[in-house]
């Protein structure tokens, strides 16, 4: 499969994860407060370098691959790249929202499912202190909360080498990079010789 065949099933994966969540999020009363970053800023962040390949693609496209690239390898933060605001307050916002990873747009959204077949919330615990009926919330999360999973094995479906894949959100941004770079380093308009990694 072409490179830009999995970023247009990607982008169609992605407007279906965040359909599914609109549909949790209007039957529940979750928010994260205005401005917060908090889960951007976290370092234990991880992703799966194929949910960063739209970002990638795009930069690509815009002629931004190679200066993003080598912007972010050689000014390493201990947050994830893409997000703009200040560390210790946690208040930010993605600077790339339309191409965030399905990490970003699954957490706080949806569920992981336990051994029984359970679905648990997965969020941080400001939108858990937003829950004042517990049954309530437990029987819509049960109904309509997105699974991590399901999402996760249909990145796999695309490419299982790079979808199953988990690294540091960074490493992941970076990696899709990589990726995007030497499969297109051949097209017309690319000089030869230059490298990314």
């Amino acid at each position: 499969m072409h490179l830009q065949e999995k970023v247009v099933l990607i982008e169609q994966m992605f407007a279906l994860v965040d359909a599914q969540c609109r549909s949790f999020l209007d039957k529940v009363p979750l928010k994260c407060p205005p401005g917060c970053a908090k889960c951007c800023h976290g370092k234990n962040v991880t992703a799966s370098p194929l949910e960063f390949l739209p970002y990638a693609f795009y930069l690509h496209a815009e002629g931004l691959l190679e200066d993003h690239y080598w912007k972010y390898k050689d000014q390493p933060v201990p947050h994830c790249f893409l997000v703009e605001g200040e560390v210790p307050d946690g208040i930010g916002k993605c600077s790339e929202y339309a191409h965030r990873g399905l990490i970003c747009r699954l957490f706080g959204n949806a569920a992981s499912v336990n051994k029984n077949g359970r679905k648990l919330y997965s969020g941080c615990a400001l939108l858990k202190s937003q829950v004042t009926d517990p049954l309530q919330f437990d029987e819509m999360l049960q109904q309509y909360a997105p699974v991590y999973s399901e999402f996760y094995m249909q990145l796999r479906s695309i490419d299982n080498e790079y979808g199953g894949l988990l690294l540091p959100v960074n490493q992941a941004i970076l990696k899709a990079m990589e990726i995007v770079y030497y499969n297109t380093r051949n097209e017309p308009g690319n000089t030869p010789g230059q490298k990314v990694a």
